[in-house]
């Protein structure tokens, strides 16, 4: 029988110095959570251009101010291989690093890559190399 209350308090006693090293675990758990959110919100966002890299239809080609975008699948025969941007709905051009130079990363809701004949056909010929479609929060 003593050894049975032994064994009970033996085991309440590590039960109840893990549950106190458990807690130690969660306070250091939570307070780098709230060291992060002290974090300014614009290093979650990505421009456009680090957004098209991760498109698997889009291939980015260049450096610096000679970043060109290319939409595998989308075939010209005109010879413009740039394919046309659009913003909201307007045309804004086929200068990448421009359109980036001018768009406000956190306003970026979608993006969408244009590439087959049928979803080009409304663009005519300036869709031909494909379609990036951006959609932001506000309106051009």
């Amino acid at each position: 029988m003593k050894q049975l209350i032994i064994l009970s308090l033996l085991t309440s006693g590590l039960f109840l110095i893990s549950c106190s090293s458990n807690r130690s675990v969660r306070d250091t758990k939570v307070q780098n959570v709230s060291e992060e959110a002290d974090l300014p919100t614009t290093m979650n966002y990505l421009d456009l251009i680090e957004r098209l890299r991760r498109e698997v239809a889009v291939q980015i080609v260049g450096s610096g101010s000679n970043i060109t975008a290319r939409i595998r699948g989308a075939k010209s025969f005109q010879g413009e291989q740039r394919p046309l941007i659009v913003i909201n709905g307007t045309v804004v051009g086929r200068d990448l690093v421009q359109v980036n130079r001018n768009l406000d990363p956190p306003t970026i809701k979608k993006i969408k890559i244009l590439k087959s004949y049928h979803e080009l056909t409304i663009w005519g010929d300036q869709g031909v190399a494909g379609v990036i479609m951006v959609e932001t929060t506000n309106k051009i």
